[in-house]
């Protein structure tokens, strides 16, 4: 057919990489027409190793699910390494806190707020097997079948403005009665849109390892070991990259719920209002510090005082929206 170039000949390098010659003399890598973004991604990180894509491809979970279909929109976009390493960072934060109050003694359930297709999300529940993790997006085309090979993980369509919804979801995530009695899951969940959560009686296959293998950018995992039956429930809330006024309110959700006992926030954008404070700072202020850094600390001084409360850049993510805002405080007495 004219037009189309023909590969005269594939070879192999003394390294052992392979190449395509083209027609013209030319030469391409060659990579097999089937990989996906994922294998593009891990092929680039065997050249040049990026510690968070590291810890992420040797995950025992990741090796179970990543042929599988309903994974394919999770794992294949553009994307993908910067969300790997966004995602990387809250985890290697996140087991600092785990494994603190699984040492306690208290069960823990990880919400992941604004998850979109939740990989962030996915993360997680795969290195804490036995920990609750909780998504939540507001976007009615979002499908969210991966999660089935997640038993501990759970999605529901929630809008984040909804704050009666919210917190009744969170309530229900540590087994606590909603803030209205009159109100069940289906009832809040019906107003907010409709609900998709996969439960372990629904699954069709259990995944057969999710302990993670030795990292030398993972600590030991005490998330393996079972924790009582009647162990008190805290809740830990994760949000990455919420823009604008959803930041905002990401604060004042962990501020309000005395059962939220620990925060990881990476925000994204200012807020978008014309004649808002905040930006008309950070503009008068832009030739000492970005306007996102500022917002950053404008976040991170939002949370209570009286609560542990730090914020870290990490030049290891692949973005420059790359502040995490840390923050703790005691968990209520049961």
């Amino acid at each position: 057919m004219a037009g189309v170039k023909v590969p005269l000949q594939i070879v192999i390098d003394e390294s052992g990489v392979k190449w395509v010659i083209e027609a013209d003399g030319r030469r391409r890598h060659w990579y097999p027409s089937n990989w996906i973004a994922l294998d593009f991604m891990e092929d680039g990180n065997n050249e040049d190793p990026h510690p968070y894509i590291s810890g992420f491809l040797a995950q025992p979970w990741l090796k179970n699910v990543r042929s599988n279909p309903n994974w394919r929109s999770v794992l294949n976009h553009s994307h993908l390494k910067k969300e790997v390493t966004e995602s990387w960072g809250v985890v290697l934060r996140l087991q600092r806190l785990v494994n603190e109050q699984l040492q306690k003694g208290n069960k823990v359930t990880i919400f992941d707020m604004c998850s979109g297709k939740g990989l962030t999300g996915s993360c997680v529940a795969g290195l804490f097997p036995n920990v609750r993790v909780r998504l939540m997006d507001r976007n009615p085309k979002m499908k969210m079948f991966h999660l089935k090979d997640l038993p501990n993980a759970d999605w529901t369509r929630l809008d984040f403005r909804d704050q009666e919804g919210l917190k009744n979801w969170i309530r229900e995530g540590l087994g606590m009665s909603p803030v209205d009695p009159q109100q069940t899951e289906s009832a809040w969940a019906l107003r907010s849109g409709q609900t998709q959560r996969w439960k372990a009686k629904h699954q069709k296959q259990a995944m057969t390892s999710l302990i993670p293998a030795e990292s030398g950018s993972l600590e030991s995992n005490a998330s393996a070991v079972a924790t009582p039956e009647q162990a008190p429930v805290v809740g830990i809330i994760v949000g990455v990259h919420l823009c604008g006024p959803l930041a905002e309110q990401f604060i004042e959700l962990f501020n309000s719920e005395p059962n939220l006992i620990s925060m990881i926030l990476c925000p994204c954008c200012l807020p978008g209002q014309k004649g808002s404070r905040v930006v008309e700072k950070s503009q008068k202020l832009e030739r000492v510090v970005s306007g996102y850094v500022f917002w950053s600390l404008h976040l991170l001084m939002s949370v209570r005082k009286d609560f542990r409360r730090t914020m870290e850049t990490d030049e290891l993510v692949e973005s420059e929206k790359n502040c995490f805002i840390l923050s703790s405080k005691q968990p209520p007495s049961h």
